[in-house]
């Protein structure tokens, strides 16, 4: 949002917590189903099937989250979506 009368806010300090959990601690953790973080909304038919069938072997929310990854990640599948910057 854009102010035509600049402002100078308070001072304030932004507190970040980068900890980097384990795949076993990721794993172990839940996803509510029925959140934004699950809901397919108006994807096509055939992408949700895509979605479906490269997670079909997922148990957990963090195995599928891994496998969608894994699977866009990978030049045999023929993406070109790189996971790390610079690779």
């Amino acid at each position: 949002m854009h102010r035509e009368d600049g402002i100078t806010p308070d001072p304030y300090q932004v507190t970040a917590d980068f900890t980097e959990h384990s795949a076993e601690q990721l794993r172990a953790d839940s996803v509510t189903p029925g959140g934004t973080l699950t809901e397919t909304g108006d994807l096509p038919a055939e992408v949700v099937a895509l979605a479906n069938q490269v997670t079909a072997g997922a148990s957990t929310a963090f195995d599928k989250a891994d496998a969608l990854r894994n699977y866009f990640t990978n030049p045999a599948t023929g993406s070109t979506i790189h996971d790390r910057p610079g690779r």
